[in-house]
């Protein structure tokens, strides 16, 4: 995504909905952290809460201490896809073009008809589709590229079917796909869907969440072709110590497998 990384361990969205303890998770040494999910809504005129993140984002730029590149995971509390969704989505590429080093449109929430078995193609490709035309004319007026991942959950059950929206985002030019792991028997299944979806999209940048729970489990997941992982349920469950601990291990791996 044109991005360096200083490493490829970061903090799934969830954890820091409004950007408030950026500086704090630095201790963690993510390379990445993913802001949100925000959901955006184009009918307000003013939201206090955008403007409290926006000023969040603002002050960890600040800081003394450099911060990790930051994600800005971007959604809508529409359960369907019209037109109202579709500018929820493209308000929030605009307003937080400038405050993150790559924005996710994030297809995932639980509920929707876009994580659906039978969710309509069609008309997440018209999604695909406007927000890839939005995302090149911010490009033209800022004069500046911020890289756009589409998020999809792939659940155990319905993993065929999803499958087919990657096809789309990689046929219409998008910047990366996260996948988020959900209800999934084990990691060799991960593993296994991971090396297809890295196969289908051409070596397109994927980024995996879902079941991190080493060191040699990011290990596996990113030698089955993806570029970057997250985790969440690791940090609740060991702390910052503990996510630090397993990222100067995994460090330590690749030195070795390096010489």
């Amino acid at each position: 995504m044109s991005l360096h990384f200083p490493n490829p361990v970061g903090l799934a969205a969830g954890f820091d909905r409004d950007g408030r303890m950026i500086s704090s998770l630095n201790a963690a040494g993510f390379g990445f952290i993913e802001i949100g999910t925000i959901n955006v809504d184009s009918e307000v005129q003013s939201d206090d809460e955008l403007e409290n993140i926006v000023h969040n984002l603002d002050q960890s730029k600040n800081q003394s201490t450099p911060r990790p590149l930051i994600g800005i995971s971007l959604g809508s509390m529409r359960n369907c896809i019209d037109t109202h969704t579709i500018s929820d989505y493209l308000q929030g590429m605009e307003i937080f073009w400038h405050h993150s080093d790559y924005i996710v449109i994030n297809l995932s929430r639980p509920g929707s008809s876009m994580r659906s078995e039978t969710c309509n193609k069609a008309e997440i490709r018209v999604l695909l589709e406007k927000i890839k035309q939005r995302h090149t004319e911010l490009c033209e007026k800022n004069s500046s590229h911020v890289p756009v991942v589409i998020k999809v959950a792939i659940e155990y059950d319905n993993r065929d079917s999803l499958l087919e929206i990657l096809s789309i985002a990689h046929g219409l030019g998008f910047n990366g796909l996260l996948i988020a792991f959900e209800n999934w028997p084990s990691s060799g299944d991960v593993i296994t869907t991971v090396r297809k979806i890295s196969a289908l999209t051409d070596q397109l940048p994927l980024i995996v969440v879902g079941g991190i729970k080493s060191a040699d489990d990011v290990l596996q997941i990113l030698d089955a072709g993806a570029s970057l992982v997250q985790c969440y349920t690791l940090l609740v469950e060991q702390g910052p110590a503990g996510m630090k601990k397993m990222i100067l291990s995994l460090a330590s791996s690749v030195r070795i497998s390096n010489q």
